[in-house]
């Protein structure tokens, strides 16, 4: 008998284990996911949406809707926390960007009406139309944007001038000191943010500055790189510090004043010679990868002129050529008449320079000094103009 009600017993509890199990087997687990809920006042035109992961300078769309009724609702995933980019868009124009640090939670966001926002060219002003309001890793990105805010307005409005001034032939002087304006407020643009992460080193988006930083070449010393690490490594976002520590050996290679590449050229000759046997010893050197038929680099000669004319016991150019065509390296050089050396650099040979110097574009000047170092390797002259008299003034 005893055992009778044992067994019912033990039947029992083993029918409620298995509805328990079936209960919590049919319950649907939560996915982590983002969802930004929006509101546009006034909207009543087709606008449309998109939120972009634009993560070490690449984009990537991950969500996209419509406002209907002046309202919008995103949802996507990312993985850890993700610098985004919420951008409003009538047509194919983004008229609103506003950068947004993304992980899986929730955000609302409020925007002033369309033609309120639209009154303004200022897209400073724009931005500061449309409110986020998210996480704690949003609420200290925009933190960082308040402090930047004006810096940036500057810069922006100050190289939106000097591209107006190469359109409207201003005199050299007007231009030169525009070009060293720029410099100094991009200096201290780069000086706030610097402070900034180091104020805050346990912000997520200071973790995300740093490792745009290790991102960029030819920037800072291994040394700034190593030391900027140290800063956040006690951050948060534990994934982004990991990737850095992995990424970190990879990209000292093309830290500031690290070793210069060496690599083979073609004299006007048509013989095949390495650059160290060209270089004079203690001197800088600066290497203008240029071809005939690219217009910014035809525009950045003059320059080069004045770098050569300035300093001709200090300074040592070569300018090279990416031309294929010998016939119009040639006639280039002619209707140029450049006096320095003049080197040509194409086909396999191609390949050590791209890769030495992460040359993905023209022109593209690298700047080494008497110990052959690289001080700087850049689109810009005015960057290498820049980085010369610093040094030649200390």
């Amino acid at each position: 008998m005893e055992y009778c009600k044992m067994k019912s017993l033990l039947l029992y509890v083993a029918f409620v284990m298995c509805l328990v199990n079936w209960g919590c087997g049919s319950r649907e687990v939560k996915e982590e996911k983002f969802v930004i809920e929006g509101q546009v006042e006034n909207c009543n035109t087709f606008m449309k949406v998109v939120v972009v992961d634009i993560e070490k300078g690449k984009e990537r769309e991950i969500a996209s809707t419509i406002v209907s009724n002046g309202a919008f609702r995103l949802e996507g995933k990312v993985e850890g926390h993700v610098m985004g980019e919420l951008r409003f868009r009538k047509g194919t124009v983004d008229f609103v960007k506003v950068k947004i640090m993304l992980e899986n939670t929730n955000y609302q966001v409020k925007m002033a009406s369309p033609e309120e926002v639209q009154k303004t060219d200022d897209v400073f002003q724009r931005r500061q139309m449309v409110s986020v309001k998210g996480p704690k890793a949003q609420e200290q990105l925009s933190e960082f944007e308040n402090v930047t805010l004006d810096p940036e307005r500057n810069l922006d409005n100050k190289l939106k001038a000097s591209a107006f001034s190469w359109v409207g032939n201003l005199p050299e002087d007007s231009v030169k000191k525009s070009n060293e304006e720029i410099q100094v407020l991009k200096a201290k643009l780069q000086g706030i943010s610097e402070s900034f992460i180091k104020r805050h080193p346990d912000y997520f988006v200071s973790a995300y500055l740093v490792e745009k930083g290790l991102n960029t070449f030819f920037q800072y010393t291994a040394e700034e790189q190593q030391a900027r690490l140290r800063l956040v490594e006690n951050n948060p976002d534990t994934a982004r510090v990991n990737r850095m520590k992995r990424v970190l050996p990879g990209m000292l290679k093309y830290a500031r004043l690290c070793d210069y590449t060496d690599f083979d050229v073609q004299n006007v000759k048509g013989d095949t010679v390495r650059l160290s046997e060209l270089m004079t010893k203690n001197k800088y050197v600066l290497i203008d990868f240029w071809a005939s038929w690219c217009g910014p680099c035809r525009k950045a000669i003059p320059h080069v002129w004045e770098l050569y004319r300035e300093y001709p016991k200090e300074l040592q150019v070569f300018s090279v050529s990416l031309d294929e065509k010998l016939e119009e390296w040639k006639k280039a050089m002619a209707e140029e008449k450049m006096e320095w050396m003049q080197l040509r650099c194409a086909g396999e040979m191609l390949r050590d320079v791209a890769m030495g110097y992460r040359l993905s574009s023209i022109p593209y000047l690298v700047l080494l000094n008497p110990e052959a170092k690289v001080m700087c390797a850049t689109n810009s002259v005015d960057d290498v103009i820049n980085q010369l008299k610093n040094a030649l003034k200390d």
